[in-house]
């Protein structure tokens, strides 16, 4: 198995170098194909649309509420398209309706919806409701019919509650009017508050459809009526306003840009002027944004619809770019700081060589093999040496804070003479270098010289300016060691800075973009379109930004490697000085804080510490898990402010007084049989029964009323029992063509007395205190276990608020199916990519415990489980493994002994960048709250969480669970194994880090033998 990793890790370096050299030497013809790749994916964009109908992308298209809603549809939609627009009209005083005025102003806004608003249809008809209600026109009936009876005074109607009786006809009137009050005595209505008005229009063209809700919601709007106030609502007026959603996210996504380009910038800024990198990042900032319209264009190409919830990948992939971007630029300097290094080495084995060869002994290479005896002084001339640097080792967990220094580096001037520095055990030098610290060493101890010394010359002394014990020890990136080997030309031209630079940087990168497009490839399969979508585009545009940064920004660093070069070679001055100081000392005091860090992890009471902290952190989390439900509600979904969210805000307060259930029963079969009439009614009876039923005053179906029309037409004995016929259902409908919607009839079978004559049938009853979508779970559960009673009548039960019904039950065991699966698929990438049992571990317990504390702080936040939320937890998944992924994979490669020297590699290698992660994503995300929406306030609320637990657990808590699980391995196996490259191929295989001494062949430099 290790062979096999080892194998497939030397393939990928190999790889990524071979790209590199071909960016570096080809750098516009990786650019320009880009660019046409991207110009090419545009025409996608011929196929780009939009779908943000809620019943449909945020459920689940496998839930049986998206069956029975289809069962519903198809019956209702017998002519053609089916639109549902349902108005509020209130007082605007919240008084009653029925005062003379106000039932006025009621009557006439009710009577100019039905009959003046008009649309045309594509042969130039002039449609009104009426033209297009069929067989539903008398759906508002019910209030017209009151508002006549109590306009008219007609004291021989008695308008009852919930049905009254016209002329012998009940009417169900609770399903429009609401806030009523009754008359103790007679129960008849005094006043009522609301009124709830359903149009319900079937038409073959859509377009007419669309014209006249336009126009309808602009009369509603308008102030015409100046007593009442009304506001409309459907699915259409809903979908707007999710795309309006979107639409309103996009325009800060520029704002987002311009401040990860300035962060970019910024972080570009090296000590040497001529290194920074500005206009690299400013350029750079873009390939984020090529690559998301190149993600919109491919995607579109495939018919898949663009949803709002994508906008919010945009914001992401700008986030992540920075992370890659730093990386990459931290690597780039640190080959521009390798080839300076090489370069002086060159000069400076060149000077060391012509010495007397005596002299020269000393400070030059002779044998490699030589194995000195280490208690064996070495004599150097002081009056050269201008500074000691000190190069310290590793401590063990078990040392106290005074270090024991390995390497000592000394810096001589640009004259270099024969060196002879007496390391005796005698008095201590007093004498001082230009840096003010003793010669002998950091202890002012002459023995520390003893302890395998080695000699470095150097001119460039800005590379090797190490001072005071905390940061003596130089990282691989910023402190060069040059060695006396013999090397005459080691320069490295730009195609291989570029190709090293690749072969370093793109393990880090590849790490990040696979785990994220593991997190978002996870919801590929999920059955809610919203996730699906999101998860399509997100897993799209995450693989199309790696390759286009791998690709793009090295050649750009390439290019602007010439530049560089070229102001090198420059000896006129800029506006700029070409040493920025600041910087130098941001870099120390960044050197000094992360080995510090190191240092804090390791101590035995920093361990307990942060076990305290966990179990805290745990209980909070296990309390907001716990209390965390799944709903969605559109009104949260909506800006605040939107008519929309205004109209379901006050719909949900109005059903709770009654709202309707539908019943389609599709294969009524022989209802002359009597026992098959009989289960009919029984299942009619069950759900007038059921929880929270209105009973059977509520209940509207033909059967009844038929049979009563039946018995009039047929009886002549009262103690006759009529039998149930067909023949008679044409003329009853006639009769009353209010039941015309409720049936499917063929008239021809029905004069034969054919049970073909009724096909199919529906009938409503109502259900009244409940609301919420959570607490109609178990009320839906029953309906569909009554369906399941009566399998033979095709029976399905439909609520307009099944659909989220359905999603809040789900979304429960969804969100934890997609976290352990996204976790599992982690595990196998950090197998492949980090084959080390120690960094697998504690990374994977880090992604869990960050992930688990999201969804309980988001709880505790006020947060719903939704489709919103779990799009944001994929997210998440994708972030909160970039920081435990790096520090790792950073940690299995550090070859030092202990645990503290592999943090500090880790530390010093992705710490800032790591950070720089976390501020870029929280400056490209914060911008969302510009314009507050449910959607934007949910994935910021989700990425503060990620960022803060993440960096928490990636600096703080990961780090000590690698530290305790190295000591209990070593404990066990006596060491940790350090990563080992495979160098057998040296013409691909380039090293980034600066040639290093080791101490016995450091003494045999000075000439030393056994």
């Amino acid at each position: 198995m290790k062979s096999s990793l080892k194998e497939f890790e030397n393939l990928k370096k190999r790889a990524f170098y071979k790209l590199g050299l071909s960016i570096g030497s080809y750098p516009w013809v990786y650019i320009i194909a880009l660019l046409l790749f991207s110009a090419f994916s545009s025409v996608g964009f011929l196929r780009f649309h939009q779908i943000n109908n809620t019943r449909i992308v945020y459920t689940d298209s496998k839930s049986p509420s998206h069956e029975e809603a289809r069962i519903l549809h198809t019956f209702l939609r017998q002519n053609g398209t089916l639109d549902l627009i349902e108005v509020i009209i209130e007082s605007r005083d919240n008084g009653s309706l029925l005062r003379d005025n106000y039932s006025q102003q009621l009557w006439n806004l009710i009577h100019e919806i039905n009959t003046e608003i008009t649309a045309e249809d594509s042969s130039g008809h002039q449609l009104t409701y009426y033209n297009m209600c069929e067989p539903y026109c008398q759906q508002n009936e019910p209030v017209t019919a009151f508002l006549d009876v109590y306009n008219r005074n007609l004291s021989r109607i008695d308008a009852t509650y919930p049905t009254m009786d016209i002329l012998g006809r009940r009417v169900f009137i609770a399903e429009n009017i609401h806030g009523v009050s009754l008359d103790k005595d007679t129960n008849n209505v005094v006043a009522f508050t609301t009124v709830l008005l359903h149009y319900l229009m079937v038409y073959p063209e859509a377009k007419p459809l669309l014209d006249w809700e336009a126009k309808a919601v602009s009369l509603v709007h308008s102030d015409k009526y100046d007593l009442l106030r009304a506001i409309i609502g459907s699915d259409n007026q809903a979908e707007a306003e999710m795309q309006q959603v979107g639409s309103r996210m996009a325009p800060y996504l520029s704002i987002a840009l311009f401040l990860l380009v300035i962060f970019l910038m910024l972080c570009s800024i090296r000590y040497k002027r001529r290194e920074s990198k500005p206009l690299e990042a400013m350029i750079g900032g873009v390939v984020p944004l090529l690559a998301g319209v190149t993600t919109i264009g491919l995607v579109s190409a495939t018919g898949l619809a663009f949803q709002s919830i994508v906008v919010s990948t945009l914001f992401m992939i700008l986030a992540i770019e920075v992370l890659n971007k730093s990386i990459q630029v931290m690597q780039s300097k640190l080959n521009s700081l390798t080839a300076s290094s090489q370069a002086t080495h060159s000069r400076d084995s060149e000077r060391l060589s012509a010495l007397e060869p005596t002299k020269a002994q000393n400070a030059a290479v002779q044998h490699e093999d030589a194995r000195p005896d280490d208690s064996q002084p070495v004599e150097v001339d002081a009056s050269r040496v201008n500074r000691v640097v000190v190069h310290e080792k590793p401590q063990e967990e078990e040392e106290t804070d005074d270090q024991y220094f390995e390497i000592l580096t000394i810096e001589v001037s640009d004259c270099v003479s024969p060196l002879r520095m007496k390391a005796s055990s005698s008095k201590p030098s007093e004498e001082k270098t230009e840096e003010g610290k003793n010669l002998s060493g950091h202890d002012g101890s002459p023995e520390t010289l003893k302890r395998k010394p080695v000699l470095v010359a150097s001119e460039d002394r800005t590379l090797l300016r190490r001072r005071t014990r905390e940061d003596d020890r130089g990282i691989d990136d910023v402190f060069i060691m040059l060695a006396a080997w013999h090397r005459t030309d080691n320069n490295m031209d730009i195609p291989k800075r570029t190709a090293t630079m690749i072969q370093e940087s793109a393990h880090s990168m590849t790490i990040t973009s696979l785990t994220n497009m593991i997190s978002f490839g996870t919801g590929v399969f999920s059955s809610t379109l919203a996730l699906q979508t999101f998860a399509i585009y997100s897993t799209v545009a995450n693989a199309l930004c790696y390759f286009y940064q791998l690709i793009i920004f090295p050649a750009l660093l390439t290019l602007s490697a010439y530049r560089e070069h070229r102001k090198g070679n420059d000896s006129g001055s800029g506006c700029l000085p070409e040493e920025l100081t600041y910087v130098k000392y941001a870099g120390e005091f960044h050197d000094r804080v992360w080995k510090f860090l190191a240092r804090l992890v390791v101590k035995p009471w920093m361990k307990l510490l942060t076990a305290l902290a966990l179990i805290a952190y745990w209980t909070a989390t296990y309390y907001g898990i716990s209390t965390a439900h799944a709903e969605l509600a559109l009104q949260s979904v909506a800006s605040p402010d939107s008519r929309i969210a205004q109209f379901k805000s006050r719909y949900d307060d109005i059903l709770k007084e009654m709202q309707t259930l539908v019943v389609v029963v599709t294969t009524p079969g022989d209802l002359r049989d009597p026992k098959r009439l009989s289960n009919v009614t029984r299942m009619i009876e069950d759900y007038e029964v059921a929880a929270y039923s209105y009973g059977p005053k509520s209940t509207l179906c033909f059967l009844k009323a038929y049979m009563d029309f039946v018995e009039f037409r047929e009886k002549e004995d009262e103690e006759e029992k009529v039998a149930f016929t067909y023949v008679h259902i044409p003329d009853f409908i006639k009769s009353d063509t209010g039941w015309k919607g409720t049936m499917r009839v063929n008239e021809t079978a029905c004069t034969l007395n054919k049970p073909s004559c009724l096909s199919s049938f529906l009938f409503t009853t109502g259900f009244t205190t409940l609301s919420g979508y959570r607490e109609m779970i178990p009320l839906v559960q029953e309906w569909r276990a009554i369906s399941k009673r009566y399998p033979e009548l095709g029976v399905y039960a439909y609520s307009e608020r099944s659909d989220y019904v359905d999603q809040s039950a789900k979304f429960g065991a969804v969100i934890w199916q997609t976290l352990f699966s996204a976790v599992i698929c982690m595990g196998i990438a950090f197998i492949l990519f980090i084959p080390d049992v120690v960094s697998i571990a504690a990374a994977m317990f880090s992604l869990l415990s960050v992930n688990l504390g999201v969804i309980g702080f988001l709880s505790l936040w006020a947060v719903n489980i939704d489709p919103i939320s779990v799009a944001a937890l994929l997210m998440s998944i994708g972030f909160s493994v970039d920081i435990s992924a790096h520090i790792s994979y950073h940690y299995y490669l550090a070859k030092a002994p202990t645990p503290r020297g592999k943090l500090e590699h880790a530390f010093l290698n992705v710490g800032w960048p790591a950070m720089q992660g976390v501020l870029s994503t929280c400056f490209g995300t914060l911008t969302i709250l510009i314009k507050p929406s449910h959607l934007g306030s949910i994935f910021v609320k989700t990425i503060l969480l990620v960022s803060v637990i993440g960096l928490v657990h990636g600096l703080i808590v990961l780090p000590v669970f690698l530290s305790m699980l190295t000591s209990l391995l070593k404990y066990g196996k006596s060491t940790v194994a350090p990563c080992e490259y495979d160098q057998s191929d040296t013409s691909i295989s380039a090293s980034t880090n600066p040639p290093e001494i080791s101490i016995k062949s450091a003494t045999g430099y000075m000439g030393t033998s056994n």
